[in-house]
């Protein structure tokens, strides 16, 4: 189960339900053990893709498939990426 979280209220209920949380707010170290995607992660990495398979959740932002550029500023070393990229086979186009 993914969750939307609009604001900070029920975050922490969502971190314990959801397989996947996406927030417009800042959500660093709220879930510690589920993927989180939040103003911070969009505003570095761009766009992401999520895919819901019945036995795991693939991401890719947009910076993933694009790829590291001279003209980009680097990833921060304190949030690693979320993306499943090159964990299994190319996206295809949506359905």
């Amino acid at each position: 189960m993914a969750a939307l979280e609009q604001g900070r209220t029920g975050l922490a209920e969502d971190c314990a339900r959801a397989d996947l949380v996406v927030t417009p707010v800042p959500a660093r170290g709220e879930c510690q053990d589920k993927p989180v995607i939040d103003r911070f992660d969009t505003w570095r990495n761009g766009s992401y893709a999520v895919w819901l398979d019945p036995e795991r959740i693939s991401i890719e932002s947009v910076r993933d498939w694009r790829g590291e550029r001279p003209w980009v500023p680097a990833r921060g070393p304190e949030r690693a990426a979320l993306s499943s990229a090159g964990t299994g086979p190319p996206a295809g186009p949506a359905p």
